[in-house]
Order: C-alpha cells, then sequence, then structure tokens
C-alpha cells in the first residue's frame, strides 16, 4: 500500500464516480415509475374519466355527480370538473356549494386552481381549488376574484388577477400595477430602476414632493405630480429623484443653499452648515441675523451756504446690502450710500440719522453732523450801465444801479453816496443822480445780513471836473515817404494833451493807425501816391490834424525756369522732348508769363507756364522766361541755355548667363545683342584670347586653359558713345578627362594617376566598378596589382574627395609602402606577399623608404608582427591585427603604412661581413638620403589673402645632390624652384608662398609638396583651410585613423588648431565640443577655455560615455568670438567590446536571467507539498524512467508497462 500511496487521490475520485453512477441510476428508475404511473394507472378499470358530456344536460352519465365523489369524479372533464367537496368559492350551481357537492357537474360551476405567473407574491400557488360562478376568476386561497381585480391581500402580498385565472404581481402590466398600488404607480422612476410597478414590492415606496412652505423660498411648493419610487417611505421628492431623509443633499428652491429632507418633507435647513455663510438655521428656516455694517462714515463736515458737495457712507453686509436711508426730508441717500441736501439747505447745524439695510431687514445707523456757515454776499454796482470807477464834468447825471450777484432772494440793499444813505429797496436799488460841484464821490451799494449770506459792500469812485476846451496837439510829424512796393513798413505818430489823449485816425481805409501813433498800410497797397489826414482826438473831444504824404514804386520782379527740371543750361539727347517750366517768384497775381524758344514765342500764361518741348535738330538753344511790367512789379527774364546732342550709350538687348566648361569641351561660344537709339556701330572685346564678330557672337581664339575668364564686351554708337558688359566664363580642370571638373569630381585620377614603383599593373575598382567618374556616399575601395588585392578600405565620398594622385606605393622584395596623404577618413586592410619571412615589421606612420622602418622594429609607430607568421586567426597589436593566409598576410586597421619583411637569408647576409665586393663609389650605389621638415603643414587663410611659410630640406649624404619638387595643390602654392642644390651635409630653407583667390570656396585642400631625388621620395602633408573674408578665428580638428574606432568608456584622442586672424592682443575663448549621432541629435557635451595669440594647437582627449551604443558618430568641436562661430566635425566609431571566449571543456555557453526567488517561498506549505513530488519528476526524467501511469496514454501499451506500473 506504500507503494501506491500517491495513486490514493485518483482511486478515491473513481469511487466517488461510481457512487455518483449509482444514484443516477436510482433517480432514473424513480422518474419512469411515476411516468409509467400517470400514462397507465390512471385508465385502469373502474378509475378512466368520462369525455363525452350530454349536451345542456347536468350530467353526462345517469348518476348525477352531486351523488357522491364517485359519482362526481366520473364526470371527467366536463365544465372544467369535477371537483368533489370543495368547501369554497361563489358557485351558483348548487344552491351553497356545499362540501359535499360536486362543483362543475352544473351550470355555473368551475373549479378554478390557484395558478401563478410573472412577479407573483408568495402564496397563490399553494395548489387551493375553489367552485367559482365564472370560470375566469382567479382563486385566491379557496375566494374567487374578478378578472382585472386584485387580491384582499395587503401590499406587497397583494396581487392581480389576469387572463387564464392567473394572478400577476404589479410589475406585470400598468393595469396590474393599479390595481396593486394604486393610480400613478407606473414607471415613475426613482430609486427603484429594476421594476416599473412602485409599491407592489417591499422597500417600494411611492413618494411625492412635500414642502414646508414656511421655511422653503421662491415659491418652490408641494406637487403631486413630482415623483419617485424610492426606497424609503421618509426619503423627499425633486425633479423626480430621490433624497434621503435626515441630509441636505441640494438646493431644492434655488435660493443658493442646501435644504433638509425631514421625514419626507423639504425644509429649508436643519443647521447653520445648511445656511449660505451669514446666516443661521432658526425653526429649519434660514436666517439673517446679522446687522449690516459701515465699512466708510466720513467725518462731521462744515461748509459755506452753496457749497456743500456732499459724502460717502460705505457698508457691507454678509448676506447683501439693501438700501440706505436719512431721517431729513431736505436730505437724499442713493443707493451707493452718497449723502446729498436735496437743494441747498439753510445755514445752520444738522444731525442727521444715517442708517443702512440689509436684505433680511436688518438695519444698523450712524449719525453725521453737517454745519452749515453764511456765504459771503457778491454784488453789481454800474453808472450809466458801466461798472468801475468813471469822470464826468460838472452838471452831469448818472444812474447809479446796485443789484445782488450772489444772496437770499429779498435781502435788502443800501445805497451810499459819499456815505449819505441815498436810497435802499429790496434785491435791487436805482437812484439818478446830478453831480453839480467838481470833486470825487464815493458811491458805495451795502448789502444787509440776511438768513444764508453775511454783510458786504462794493464800491466804486465818480471824479467830477469842469469841462475841456484845449485840442490835443502833434509833439512829432514824420516826413513824407517814397518806398518800393512791398516794402513799407509803416510810420510814427506822436501827440499830447494837456488832460489826456484819446485816439488816432487816418482818412483812408486802405491804412490803419494804432492808439499809439502807428500808420500803416492794412494790406501791401499798390504802387501809386496817397495823401493821408491824420486825426488826434483828446479825451474831452478836442481834435487836431495834419496831412502825410506816401509815394509807392513798382518793385522788380522775379521768375524761375526750370530746363529739364533743372536750374541752368542743360544738354540733352538729339530727338528728345523736355519739359521747360517758369513760375513767378515775386510779381502781380495773374501777371502774363511769356516763354521764348530761340526768340520765338512758345507759350504764355499767367503765373505758371509750361511747355514740353522736342528738339530734333542738333544745336545750341536759347530759352528765356519774360515777365512783361504791371501795376506794381517791372518787367524782367530769365534765360538758360540747351545743348541738343547725340549722347545716348548704346545697349545691350540681350546678355547672356555666366558660362563654366570643363577642360577640353567644345565651347559654343555666346550671342551679345545691342542696339542704339541713333545708330548702332560696333562690338569689341578686351581679351585676346576671344572674338567677337559684327553680329556679338563671341567665341575663343583657341583652346583656353583652365581658369576663370572675366571678359569686357563694349558695344559703341556711331556717335561715339559706348557701353560695355562683363561676361564670365569659367573653365574647370578635369586632370583626369571623366569629364568632370576636379573642384566637384570627388575621385580625381584613374589607375594611372598613383605614383607606384615596383608595380607591374595597377588596377583601381570603387564599389567593384571602374575608377572612372565620381562618387557620392560610402563605397569600398580596392586597389590590386594585376589581380592580387594590395590594399582595401571604406572611403566617403561625399565627406572627403579621393585624389588618386596624392596616392603613393611602393613595392619592394621585403616591403611595401602606401601613403594617401591624410585623405582616407577610415582605416585600410593592407595584403603583404608571404615571402619565408622569419620576421615582421609594421610601422603605421607616414614612410618615404624602406629604410625609415628599422632592422629591429624598435623605431617610433613600428610593431613588431613575427607572432602573426603562422597565425592564421588573427595576431591583434595595437590595435593593429595580422591574419597569416598563407601566400600573404592580412593587416586591418592600419592608417599610415610601411610593412617590411625579413627573410632567412637575409638575417645570415646581414650579420655578414661588409667587406665583400667592391664599390668604386659611383652613383649608383648613392642612397640619396634627405630629409625635409616640417613633415606636416596645415595652413588657414582667408579669401583673398597670402601666407608664407619655409621648409627646410637637409641633405644626409657626404656628396651634393638636386632635390626636385612640386605640389598638387598647384592652384595655391608657389615654389621659388623646382631643383634645389644642396651640398653634402647641409640644408636649404626653401620658401612656399599660398596664395588664395577672392573666389575660392571656403573649405580644406588637402595636397602634398612632393620632394624626389634619386629613388627616394618624401611627401609632405599640405591642408590648407579656406575662410570667408569675415572670419574672426577658425578651427580644425584632426584624428589619427588609429583612434577613429574606439570602446564605450575609452578615450577619443584628436588634435585642434585654432587660428585668429584679429591682430590684436592674446584673448580667451570658450571651445565645444559636441557627440552627434548620424541624425545630428546631441548626446554628449564638454567645453573648456583656452589662450589664443595668432594660432594654437593642442592634444585632446573625450571619455567616451560607456553607455554609447556601437555605431558612428560625429565630433563637432566649435569656437564662439563676438557672434561668429567656427565649427569643425569629424568621424569616429564606437565599436563593440570583443566577446570572451568560453571555457575550452564546454561546447556552448548559455547565459540565463536571474531569477530572485524570496527566502520565505521555501518554508511554504506549497514548496513543502509539492518538492517530493517535483524530485520524483527530476529523479525519472534524469534515470530515463517514465512517470507514473504514462503507458496507459499510449493506445498498445504492452503488459510489460502495466506490470511496471503496478509495482511502482
Amino acid at each position: 500500500m506504500r507503494g501506491r500511496a500517491h495513486d490514493s487521490t485518483m482511486d478515491n475520485s473513481i469511487q466517488l464516480l461510481y457512487k455518483k453512477a449509482g444514484i443516477r441510476r436510482i433517480l432514473f428508475l424513480v422518474a419512469l415509475c411515476f411516468f409509467v404511473y400517470f400514462m397507465f394507472l390512471t385508465v385502469l378499470p373502474g378509475n378512466e374519466r368520462v369525455i363525452v358530456c350530454a349536451a345542456n344536460d347536468n350530467f353526462c352519465t345517469a348518476s348525477d355527480g352531486d351523488t357522491d365523489a364517485g359519482a362526481c369524479t366520473a364526470y371527467g372533464t366536463c365544465n372544467g370538473g369535477p371537483g368533489w367537496s370543495l368547501g369554497s368559492g361563489d358557485c351558483t350551481g348548487d344552491a351553497s356549494c356545499a362540501t359535499t357537492s360536486c362543483c362543475g357537474d352544473d351550470a355555473g360551476e368551475a373549479v378554478v386552481a390557484e395558478s401563478s405567473s410573472t412577479d407573483t407574491p408568495s402564496g397563490y400557488n399553494d395548489a387551493v381549488t375553489a367552485c367559482c360562478n365564472v370560470a375566469t376568476d382567479c382563486n385566491y386561497n379557496g375566494a374567487c376574484v374578478a378578472t382585472g381585480s386584485a387580491s384582499s391581500a395587503s401590499t406587497p402580498d397583494k396581487a392581480y388577477c389576469g387572463t387564464g385565472s392567473t394572478w400577476y404581481g404589479g410589475d406585470y402590466s400598468e393595469d396590474a400595477c393599479t390595481a396593486v398600488a394604486g393610480t400613478g404607480s407606473w414607471n415613475i422612476g426613482g430609486e427603484i430602476n429594476t421594476t416599473v410597478c412602485c409599491g407592489d414590492d417591499s422597500g417600494e415606496n411611492k413618494n411625492t414632493r412635500q414642502v414646508s412652505e414656511i421655511s422653503i423660498d421662491n415659491g418652490f411648493a408641494d406637487n403631486s405630480s413630482d415623483k419617485a419610487c424610492c426606497l424609503a417611505g421618509d426619503s423627499c421628492i425633486s425633479s423626480g429623484t430621490c433624497y434621503a431623509n435626515g441630509t441636505s443633499p441640494a438646493d431644492v428652491d434655488g435660493d443658493g443653499d442646501n435644504d433638509y429632507c425631514d421625514a419626507g418633507t423639504w425644509q429649508d435647513c436643519n443647521s447653520d452648515s445648511d445656511c449660505s455663510p451669514g446666516l443661521i438655521c432658526s425653526s429649519n428656516d434660514c436666517t439673517d441675523v446679522n446687522f449690516p455694517y459701515f465699512t466708510s462714515i466720513p467725518g462731521d463736515e462744515t461748509t459755506t451756504y452753496g457749497n456743500w458737495e456732499g459724502v460717502d457712507f460705505n457698508a457691507d453686509d454678509a448676506i447683501g446690502v439693501d438700501t440706505y436711508d436719512v431721517n431729513d426730508t431736505r436730505f437724499t441717500i442713493n443707493s451707493s450710500g452718497f449723502l446729498d441736501e436735496d437743494s441747498a439747505v439753510s445755514a445752520g447745524a444738522y444731525s442727521l440719522n444715517v442708517s443702512v439695510n440689509d436684505t433680511s431687514g436688518n438695519t444698523n445707523s450712524t449719525i453725521f453732523t453737517l454745519t452749515v456757515n453764511k456765504a459771503t454776499p457778491s454784488l453789481s454796482l454800474n453808472f450809466n450801465s458801466t461798472s468801475g470807477n468813471t469822470t464826468i464834468y460838472t452838471g452831469s447825471s448818472m444812474v447809479l444801479n446796485g443789484s445782488i450777484v450772489s444772496g437770499d432772494s429779498g435781502a435788502v440793499l443800501q445805497l451810499y453816496n459819499n456815505g449819505t444813505l441815498a436810497d435802499q429797496a429790496a434785491g435791487a436799488v436805482i437812484n439818478d443822480t446830478l453831480f453839480g460841484s467838481a470833486g470825487t464821490y464815493n458811491i458805495t451799494v451795502v448789502y444787509m445780513e440776511s438768513q444764508n449770506y453775511t454783510s458786504g459792500s462794493l464800491s466804486y469812485f465818480i471824479g467830477v471836473s469842469d469841462p475841456d476846451l484845449t485840442a490835443p496837439y502833434f509833439t512829432l510829424i514824420p516826413s513824407n515817404a517814397t518806398i518800393t512796393y512791398g516794402s513799407w513798413a509803416g510810420v510814427d505818430f506822436n501827440a499830447d494833451d494837456n488832460i489826456d489823449i484819446g485816439d488816432y485816425t487816418v482818412n483812408d481805409s486802405r491804412f490803419t493807425i494804432s492808439s499809439s501813433g502807428l500808420l500803416d498800410d492794412v494790406s501791401v497797397v499798390a504802387a501809386g501816391t496817397y495823401s493821408l489826414d491824420i486825426t488826434i482826438n483828446d479825451t474831452s473831444g478836442n481834435t487836431n490834424s495834419t496831412v502825410f504824404g506816401l509815394t509807392v514804386n513798382r518793385a522788380a520782379s522775379s521768375l524761375t525756369l526750370t530746363v529739364n527740371s533743372t536750374s541752368g543750361n542743360s544738354t540733352v539727347h538729339l530727338g528728345s522732348a523736355i519739359l521747360l517750366n517758369s513760375t513767378i517768384v515775386s510779381g502781380d497775381t495773374g501777371a502774363t508769363l511769356q516763354l521764348y524758344n530761340n526768340g520765338t514765342l512758345i507759350n504764355q500764361g499767367a503765373g505758371s507756364i509750361s511747355n514740353n518741348t522736342q528738339f530734333s535738330s542738333s544745336g545750341l538753344y536759347n530759352i528765356t522766361a519774360a515777365y512783361p511790367e504791371t501795376q506794381n512789379y517791372t518787367s524782367g527774364s530769365q534765360t538758360y541755355y540747351v545743348t541738343v546732342a547725340d549722347i545716348l550709350q548704346p545697349y545691350f538687348t540681350a546678355i547672356p548667363s555666366n558660362e563654366s566648361i570643363i577642360y577640353g569641351q567644345n565651347w559654343s561660344g555666346a550671342d551679345f545683342n545691342a542696339t542704339d537709339s541713333n545708330g548702332f556701330d560696333s562690338y569689341s572685346v578686351a581679351d585676346s584670347r576671344f572674338t567677337i564678330n559684327s553680329s556679338g557672337f563671341l567665341d575663343d581664339a583657341a583652346i583656353l586653359n583652365a581658369s576663370e575668364y572675366l571678359i569686357n564686351i563694349t558695344i559703341n554708337d556711331t556717335s561715339g558713345n559706348y557701353n560695355s558688359a562683363i561676361f564670365n566664363l569659367t573653365v574647370f580642370a578635369d586632370s583626369d578627362g571623366d569629364d568632370i571638373a576636379d573642384i566637384n569630381d570627388t575621385l580625381n585620377g584613374n589607375e594611372s594617376t598613383p605614383a607606384v614603383s615596383g608595380i607591374n599593373n595597377l588596377n583601381i575598382t570603387i564599389r567593384g566598378n571602374s575608377s572612372r567618374g565620381s562618387f557620392q556616399g560610402r563605397h569600398p575601395v580596392v586597389i590590386k596589382e594585376d589581380s592580387d588585392v594590395l590594399v582595401n578600405f571604406s572611403h566617403n565620398f561625399t565627406a572627403a574627395h579621393l585624389n588618386l594622385s596624392k596616392v603613393h606605393i611602393t613595392k619592394g622584395d621585403n616591403f611595401i609602402l602606401l601613403n594617401f596623404s591624410g585623405q582616407l577618413l577610415t582605416n585600410k586592410t593592407v595584403y603583404f606577399d608571404d615571402s619565408s619571412y622569419i620576421s615582421l615589421c609594421v610601422k603605421d606612420a607616414p614612410v618615404s623608404a624602406s629604410s625609415d622602418i628599422s632592422a629591429a622594429c624598435t623605431g617610433a609607430n613600428e610593431t613588431d608582427f613575427t607572432s602573426c607568421i603562422g597565425n592564421s586567426t588573427g595576431t591583434t597589436i595595437n590595435n593593429i591585427t595580422c591574419y597569416d593566409e598563407g601566400s600573404r598576410f592580412k593587416f586591418d586597421n592600419l592608417h599610415h603604412t610601411g610593412i617590411k619583411g625579413s627573410a632567412a637569408a637575409e638575417e645570415e647576409e646581414s650579420g655578414g661581413s661588409s667587406s665583400g665586393g667592391s664599390s668604386s663609389g659611383g652613383s649608383s650605389d648613392r642612397k640619396y638620403d634627405f630629409s625635409v621638415t616640417p613633415e606636416k603643414t596645415t595652413l588657414g587663410i582667408k579669401q583673398g589673402e597670402t601666407r608664407e611659410f619655409t621648409l627646410r630640406v637637409a641633405n644626409n649624404n657626404s656628396y651634393n645632390i638636386v632635390v626636385k619638387a612640386w605640389s598638387t595643390l598647384a592652384e595655391f602654392m608657389t615654389l621659388e624652384e623646382i631643383d634645389y642644390h644642396i651640398s653634402a651635409n647641409d640644408y636649404q630653407d626653401i620658401a612656399v608662398i599660398a596664395a588664395v583667390p577672392n573666389e575660392t570656396e571656403p573649405k580644406s585642400y588637402l595636397g602634398d609638396i612632393v620632394f624626389s631625388s634619386g629613388s627616394r621620395t618624401q611627401f609632405i602633408d599640405i591642408r590648407i583651410d579656406v575662410f570667408p573674408k569675415g572670419s574672426l578665428f577658425d578651427i580644425i580638428t584632426e584624428m589619427d585613423q588609429r583612434y577613429a574606432s574606439v570602446l564605450p568608456g575609452e578615450y577619443l584622442k584628436f588634435d585642434v588648431t585654432l587660428f585668429k586672424f584679429l591682430d590684436v592682443a592674446t584673448e580667451d575663448v570658450t571651445i565645444v565640443y559636441l557627440i552627434k549621432d548620424t541624425s545630428g541629435n546631441v548626446l554628449w557635451k564638454e567645453s573648456d577655455t583656452r589662450a589664443v595669440h595668432k594660432e594654437l594647437e593642442y592634444n585632446r582627449e573625450l571619455r567616451i560615455p560607456s553607455d554609447l551604443p556601437p555605431g558612428d558618430y560625429l565630433l563637432e568641436t566649435s569656437v564662439n568670438y563676438q557672434g561668429k562661430a567656427a565649427t569643425s566635425e569629424l568621424s569616429f566609431t564606437v565599436v563593440s567590446p570583443a566577446p570572451e571566449a568560453p571555457p575550452e571543456n564546454y561546447l556552448f555557453q548559455i547565459e540565463l536571467p536571474a531569477i530572485k526567488i524570496p527566502a520565505e517561498f521555501f518554508t511554504s506549505r506549497a514548496f513543502i507539498s509539492a518538492f517530493p513530488r517535483v524530485l520524483l519528476v527530476v529523479i525519472i526524467l534524469l534515470s530515463g524512467l517514465k512517470p507514473p501511469g504514462t503507458a496507459r496514454k499510449g493506445k498498445k501499451a504492452g503488459k510489460g508497462n502495466k506490470k511496471r506500473n503496478s509495482k511502482s
């Protein structure tokens, strides 16, 4: 049994299934018995039903159904019976439906059993029968209920009698709902959403809106139409929504606060929290018990009668300010609290009670005191309707009139003459007084103090004297005057009188004379003679006069004359029409102007005239404008001369656009068209390399060299006038003859272009095709000797052009030297023939001769790769990897290239005596050892500028040599000579001039200066960075290709050169370093500050972020100075670390993710119970056994398997 313990659960399950199968069999037999009983036992002899009834007979057989139970039963199905001794119902067939009667054997008798359907409460399907007089009645506990009525039970037990003698609940139909729950209970909504009748079930309450109208506001009242079906009978209703008793859920009356549900009735509140701020809940009504309060009460004021401007009261209230009031009807206060007098109040003191009321009827008040003082009256006093002091003669009368300007109506005025009361009256006083004696009289009007005004007075003086009979007299009379029209400035008359001067007058209205005696004309008087009578009056009416003579002469006229809009002589083109214009500058309005051409009147008119005159003949023309004499001006004229000649230049009607061709291509010429208004003559060109014919066709006279030609084309007319235009023809060099200009050719040269030595047949392919043409983007470049690959690399032709003339390949018996003059952006792979070498040396630096590689391989940038011999899996040293491919070696990731091998024979020879053989010292044994420094030069030059630098060539031999020199940047570089003779063990400094034309495109130009002597050649790398003229700084970034591939977290090494073009003191500038992806997104940034005088070179290292994924990236360096930036970019690659090799005793290695399992898992019940089973499965799997029972899954499991299972 212990061996089968693991199957006990399965055995128990099988036994349970067997037990369940036995129960099903028993139930089936029971059901079968019931079926046999109903199908067969009801038709046994003595128990079958009579199903045929006589028509209109009370019984179907000879026996009356009311006889006994058997006779009743024998009636079968007649009239729904039989039903013996039912004892309930409302039958009419038997007199009393006695308990011993048969129901259904007579008319008016029907057996009705309780039957229920949709939503019927319990108790309506209890197998109770009743004998009813109508077969469609329903039976409820033995009582017959008519169809369409409700049972006698109370809700929720009440039901509705529907069709087929069947009871239904209220949710059955609207009629059922009305019968059970009452009118208006069907589908009224509310909280009971799952049924449609409200009140037929427990927990359903039909509530209507009930309102306490004492506290609720805004006319919100009881409304039986506002109803809802609620879970609680004490819920309140608003807009068909149920709200729970004892809550304040909503503002149902719209007064701004939430209202309270009080056992089904809405109250305004239950607590203060139900009310708006400032209100409290009192007797279920939100009540305002707070008084309004003044926020601003003005201080008491004192004013003068009629001058008060009112004051402002300000108040506030928690609920709302309603009105302001004042207790004195002589004052008013508006809704904003402004207190003012209704009309001017009388002088006196006023104590005013100012109150403020809120919207709830609460009131607050304050006292404001206003004191009104009497005002000062204002009076008017005049004599004979004139105000102010005055003088009269003795015997004259004056009307003295005093009146009130401001004062109380009806106040008394008194009039005094030298202190004697002359008259008094209310409001105004008038007195006609005769002054018979000379003297000074004080006339005063007095205002007597009244209710609102103090007393006041006003006085003037009347001087009374005897009459004046003496005439005034002149003290200055000017002499008669003669003037020019428009120039008179007037003359002065002076007079005096024994009393006082009155005024001056003149008898001619064209003149005026001031009160001080200045005589002038009203407007400019016309030329002529004037006799003027000047009169002087005194204040007594006495007069005197004199005569003044004035003569006005004509003025000189002036005018302007313009010829072709110019005041002066003019020269115009033959046949031109020009405008002659003349205008009067000074002269009479409307005067006539006359315009003459060589004495002939060509136009005249008033004020201003013009004439558009055409000159059809050459010559000199007198143009005169004349002004004839008028009333006020003399005659005048102005004359200019017009010279008429052919002065217009010929002009081009068609100038061809500038053109460019490639050297060697046939230029098709260019057409110029020109004309002239009077006669075209000829074309000419100032450059003898070109010709132009009489029709304007420009062509070259001979094949043009590569250059830019600015061609001046001149046109002449028959009058000697000329014009010119510049035509620009650019002939681009095409050094490799691929019909692509060198300036645009990303690949310059072909297989014949590189400088090679020791190579029979050079073959170069780009992207597997010919090296002829131009390329864009990155493509593989393969250089072969015949079919053997020497070097291959990937080059981005868009980023940098490749000039094959700067490629130098030298191959010897035991070495290969490759120099690409710094053009490559990536490192290269080089193949080197294996000649049974016993040592290998690689020099990754510019190499000119095999002797530059040391025999011991210990020189600068040299790497001993002897360990690569026989190693086909690769040997990596200093980021250079070498593979021994049998017949040759393959070197990856080389930048500069010099490879040299040593064979066994060479080693023996090198160790032998140097005395073997003889030498005559002839030139054939000379090494021509020389060196040039510096080996690399970088120049920054602005457009249109020139730089000079020096190279030193040293002769390291004991004999004289001749060194030849030339440059691959001939468009910029000028050398002093071609051949340089250098004495033994001496040197010579060579001056090199670099000049950049104005039109040179700003960018970097790479090339070499090549030095050669005998078998030795040395290349000096030259880089010219051309900058725009306005540049202040520039920056150059360079990188050794050995460092162009880096691992994440390693340092990126590069060189930076800064140029400053300003001749100023040392400047501190900030250099910014950015690492970008190929889409231009900035991934990393760093900066530093450096001092620059003229030029600065420095080495820089940047640590590559350790999380930077492998791929191609850009390093951008930039310097910004005074708003102008200079930027340099170079590319580099982040590579993946080499994977670690798995241990040698494993076939493969799999890395699995770490899984974290909580410690408590190992003590859990699930682990403890499952662990033995899991362990058993693991043991079976490891031992090759099948789990118990697995043989049963196969259709053809053998006996052996079964036996094995039985023992497991």
